[in-house]
């Protein structure tokens, strides 16, 4: 059955790569790709996760339809499945935005190198004596390394 499937939609591929003006092919592209594009430019965001997701499981849908009893069941786990990947969506794009912008605050004094100039003149301020020293480890058996003498 899905080899048919997958015959006929290289098919109606093939036919609308090679021979646009065939009347076939039109129909095709109004009645299907165009329907199809206007139904999805219609879908907000939630629908649309909602709508791969519902695809998803209906592909696999034999043994989940039989853990869940009821197809009604599905449709509701997916819906609850598009709400949470609705939400780590927008939660990731927030958060890149967020980071975006404190790069973009951070990045804005470099342009004139001014920034690099204060940490620079910071760093030869500091003397070897002023860095801290490293803390000693509170572990007996981390002793610190022998010099020998060449």
């Amino acid at each position: 059955m899905s080899s048919l499937i997958c015959a006929l939609l290289i098919t109606s591929t093939l036919l609308l790569r090679c021979c646009p003006q065939a009347p076939m092919v039109r129909f095709l592209q109004k009645f299907v790709i165009e329907r199809f594009c206007q139904w999805l430019s219609g879908l907000s965001r939630r629908q649309f996760l909602y709508a791969i997701i519902v695809v998803g499981m209906l592909l696999i849908a034999g043994e989940l339809v039989v853990m869940l009893g009821s197809a009604d069941l599905l449709f509701a786990y997916a819906l609850d499945l598009s709400f949470y990947a609705d939400a780590a969506i927008a939660s990731a794009g927030l958060t890149a935005a967020a980071r975006a912008a404190r790069v973009v605050a951070r990045l804005g004094p470099l342009k004139t190198g001014a920034g690099v100039r204060r940490v620079t003149r910071a760093r030869r301020k500091r003397s070897a004596a002023d860095r801290p020293k490293p803390k000693p480890s509170l572990n007996d058996n981390d002793r610190p390394p022998l010099r020998y003498a060449a």
